[in-house]
């Protein structure tokens, strides 16, 4: 599954010789559209407008998909985050400083301490130098 609102995957791009399905949104070119799925892609479009995640969960579910895991960089894992839409997060932390370049929490803004999401029973492993962080995030209390 590719998300890519704008059509940016090439269609020479190796990974659509396997079928895969890429979401988009109503607002992406139509003639880009066609490119990829003559390449192999399984293009669906969800609403352009509210929520590109939500409407993209919503359509795997309507497609029977009930679990998936995220494997993304900085603004997609952040944007399932902001949105509330993570049940669970692994995160792998690597003891080096590199600097200045992208987080996964850097789309993430929140008004005060209350309304940060917070991971429970959270694991902690090394594997070889790097840390592995896993937990299961708090639901709403409204819940």
């Amino acid at each position: 599954m590719i998300l890519d609102r704008s059509l940016r995957t090439p269609p020479r791009a190796k990974i659509l010789a396997g079928g895969a399905v890429i979401f988009t949104t109503e607002a992406a070119p139509a003639a880009k559209a066609s490119a990829l799925a003559e390449a192999g892609a399984r293009i669906e479009t969800v609403p352009s407008g509210a929520s590109f995640l939500g409407a993209v969960l919503k359509r795997l579910c309507a497609m029977d998909v009930n679990y998936l895991m995220v494997e993304a960089g900085a603004g997609v894992t952040s944007a399932f985050i902001g949105e509330g839409l993570c049940d669970e997060l692994a995160l792998f932390v690597a003891p080096k400083i590199i600097g200045r370049g992208p987080s996964f929490a850097d789309g993430l803004a929140f008004s005060n301490m209350a309304a940060v999401p917070c991971l429970r029973d959270a694991e902690y492993t090394k594997c070889g130098e790097d840390l592995l962080i896993r937990g299961v995030f708090e639901c709403s209390p409204d819940l």
